[in-house]
């Protein structure tokens, strides 16, 4: 899971912890640590400004996903890694755009979908491989 700080505070007033600019996908105990504090302010508001599961989908899209509540999203995620592939299958599937560039491989539309149209600048600024790179390379990998 990862904690979205910036998208919090559009949802509920805005208290941040000194834990909050420390967290990190990649430190998920101190993740934790910023999401449960958010979580205490405002439960809702917290699920919906998280990512969860295998394919990261943010809270604030249970609706998108036929959800009645963002905790109902988080409750069919917490199930298990099936019902984390069937939200990523029903997020892809409710934007044909985003179905549409994968079908056609386009990773950088893909990136720019599904991660944000600052994915680049994004990966530069912490070091990490682009994710329409990262994504061509898992396609060459498991295509054949």
């Amino acid at each position: 899971m990862q904690f979205e700080p910036t998208w919090f505070k559009r949802k509920a007033p805005y208290s941040p912890s000194g834990a909050w600019s420390v967290n990190g996908v990649e430190r998920q105990s101190k993740e934790w640590i910023a999401f449960n504090s958010a979580f205490a302010l405002n439960a809702d508001a917290a699920m919906e400004s998280t990512s969860i599961g295998l394919g990261q989908i943010m809270g604030f899209h249970y609706k998108r996903l036929g959800f009645k509540t963002v905790g109902a999203m988080w409750d069919d995620a917490k199930k298990g890694e099936f019902q984390q592939v069937q939200q990523m299958a029903k997020f892809i599937a409710t934007d044909s755009r985003l179905l549409t560039a994968l079908k056609n491989k386009d990773w950088h539309v893909v990136a720019c979908l599904y991660n944000g149209a600052g994915y680049l600048a994004l990966a530069k600024k912490i070091g990490r491989e682009p994710y329409n790179i990262s994504m061509q390379k898992a396609y060459t990998k498991y295509a054949s």
